[in-house]
């Protein structure tokens, strides 16, 4: 049964031993990065729907791997005052949290005796309980922003849902009380997802800006035909992160942009050619277009004229 629960401290001397195992454990390699002796403090409640885990680390470590293929990640730095925990290049606080898909590439740094709090649930739990649009979004990025008076509420309810079976380990058996933490839980976390929407638009804008100013900037320089796969590598992005800022901002996708600029660079040849020396087809294959009636038809779309009466018009 999905409310049957394990509750459990731990202290651990060695590096090692410092991340959860089993069924949600991490593939993950544990760097000690400051001197001194190691030293790990975890509590940890798990029903078969959830694991919420409260760690503390007396030495900065770093961590690379992947996340479980089995559970989304919310993770929380509990000591945000204090300390900064690095979550793939973002500085996490009562704002910013870590989230991460199943089977997640992650790296992460702690400094010297970082406090955090780690929630990993089951995909199909998720989406039961705030729904698919909120789970799209929360695994839009690595990270997620919310308001702090939220952000302090989902830090307050992680600890104290942890807490509460620290000083209490009979609460496990009893499924009313853990129904009603997980309810309350999900209820706060969808409040900080939801709050986030207006956060993460704004924040996401200027960089979407800057992603396709940087393709286009790329498309400019380049003297050869370009694809998306190539552009999205320049940019640093997926090919279908790259596809939906370019949907955002422009209004098509990287495919339909690269092949437009070169229809366009095709046509710029074809006026300044001369046809004595030139020809269509010779034209379409410098820039990438291998099939001559395709192409043909596309530009006759794009500039409403024949390729062939344009590079005639080249005569005038």
């Amino acid at each position: 049964m999905s409310d049957e629960l394990e509750f459990a401290c731990i202290e651990k001397v060695a590096l090692e031993q410092a991340t959860v195992t089993g069924p949600w454990s991490w593939d993950v390699r544990l760097d000690q990065l400051s001197p001194g002796s190691f030293h790990s403090k975890l509590q940890v409640i798990r029903s078969a729907d959830l694991m919420l885990h409260e760690q503390q680390w007396q030495r900065s470590v770093e961590v690379r791997g992947t996340t479980s293929r089995f559970s989304i990640v919310i993770g929380a730095n509990i000591a945000w005052q204090r300390s900064q925990v690095e979550w793939c290049g973002t500085i996490l606080d009562n704002q910013c949290f870590a989230c991460a898909a199943p089977g997640s590439e992650i790296d992460f740094k702690t400094p010297d005796r970082s406090h955090h709090a780690v929630l990993q649930v089951k995909p199909e739990v998720f989406v039961s309980a705030l729904g698919e649009d909120a789970v799209d979004l929360l695994l839009a990025g690595k990270s997620f922003t919310c308001a702090a008076v939220n952000g302090q509420r989902l830090i307050t309810a992680l600890t104290g849902f942890i807490r509460m079976y620290a000083n209490n380990t009979g609460l496990v058996n009893d499924p009313f009380v853990f129904r009603s933490q997980k309810s309350r839980l999900f209820k706060v976390l969808g409040d900080c997802i939801a709050g986030s929407n207006q956060n993460r638009q704004a924040r996401s804008a200027s960089t979407h800006k800057a992603s396709v100013r940087d393709a286009i900037e790329y498309v400019e320089s380049s003297n050869r035909p370009l694809t998306a796969l190539e552009l999205a590598g320049f940019v640093g992005v997926s090919q279908r992160t790259l596809e939906y800022v370019f949907r955002e901002q422009l209004g098509m996708t990287p495919g339909v942009y690269l092949r437009t600029r070169r229809l366009n660079a095709a046509h710029r040849e074809l006026l300044l050619a001369d046809p004595a020396d030139s020809t269509v087809t010779a034209i379409a294959m410098r820039w990438g277009f291998n099939h001559p009636g395709r192409f043909s038809q596309m530009h006759r779309e794009l500039f409403d004229e024949a390729p062939s009466t344009a590079l005639r018009r080249s005569r005038t």
